[in-house]
């Protein structure tokens, strides 16, 4: 570094920000910042409606093939399938209410308290996007308990825009969303398959393991945290 003065050198090496490879960070939002056990929300159901998990399961599928986290259809509608459904399978289940349904279908969420921290951290250092498959009662539970958008510049929502991890035009469009190119764009999820659609568009991704695992490959790419 000849002839560059002493106090352009200090400079230049006290930025960290020159070292960065990336601009934005996108998160998934489920088992990587809010945690929650499925398998309580299953049994909560079953246990209301007397139904098996194998009848269940269909509905489960069901909901799905509606396309509930694409936004095909709101919670109301879903409400009244799940409830012709279960009476179906069993004549004698009284129906659920809009209630009873958001409150087992939201019952174990939280925010992982470690990984709000590290947003919190990160967000003063770089911009933070939120790229989730989620759906309306999902989200609207999660905003009004735990404000969990607080961490980010932008969200995108599977059920408002209509697409869904891991096809390849929501990355696309969470990119777009960023305002860089989606190689200076960091995808972190805990599902492969969504790092691998990730991966697809030309974003650099991690496989979500844990918050120590999180900072050790963040520092590598140059963020202090």
């Amino acid at each position: 570094m000849l002839g560059v003065r002493p106090d352009k050198i200090e400079l230049l090496l006290g930025d960290k920000s020159l070292a960065r490879q990336i601009d934005a960070i996108i998160f998934d939002m489920g088992h990587v910042f809010v945690d929650f056990e499925w398998e309580q929300v299953t049994q909560l159901f079953l246990d209301r409606s007397g139904l098996s998990a194998s009848q269940f399961g269909e509905i489960l599928k069901k909901i799905s093939d509606l396309g509930y986290e694409k936004g095909h259809l709101d919670t109301d509608k879903l409400i009244v399938h799940i409830n012709e459904t279960m009476q179906a399978h069993n004549p004698a289940f009284e129906a659920l209410t809009r209630d009873e349904f958001e409150t087992i279908w939201n019952h174990t969420f939280r925010e992982n308290e470690e990984m709000s921290a590290i947003l919190s951290d990160l967000r003063k250092q770089i911009p933070l996007f939120l790229l989730s498959n989620t759906n309306e009662s999902h989200w609207g539970y999660l905003a009004r308990k735990h404000d969990v958008g607080r961490h980010f510049e932008h969200l995108v929502l599977s059920y408002e825009i209509k697409m869904i991890k891991p096809d390849r035009d929501i990355y696309e469009h969470a990119v777009q969303k960023t305002g860089f190119s989606a190689d200076r764009c960091l995808f972190v999820d805990d599902l492969p398959a969504n790092i691998e659609g990730a991966a697809a568009v030309g974003l650099k991704t991690i496989l979500f393991k844990g918050p120590a695992d999180l900072k050790v490959r963040l520092r590598a790419l140059g963020l202090d945290i």
